[in-house]
């Protein structure tokens, strides 16, 4: 995998945990809240793990 990928994954990683946090401190803890940013990273993360973290698996697998 690319360092720029990684960087850019890093990147968006911080960015979605100070927006959870920020909703956490402002918003409350409660299922509510801990749902939306569950579905929220699951929304996120998801494509990008299936398009470049499961993509290099099964190129290095092949090799």
């Amino acid at each position: 995998m690319k360092i720029s990928v990684i960087i850019g994954i890093l990147v968006l990683l911080i960015a979605w945990i100070a927006l959870a946090a920020y909703t956490f401190v402002n918003a409350g803890f409660n299922l509510h809240n801990l749902l939306v940013v569950g579905f929220s990273g699951i929304i996120i993360f998801v494509p990008i793990w299936k398009k470049y973290i499961k993509a290099d698996k099964s190129k290095a697998k092949d090799r």
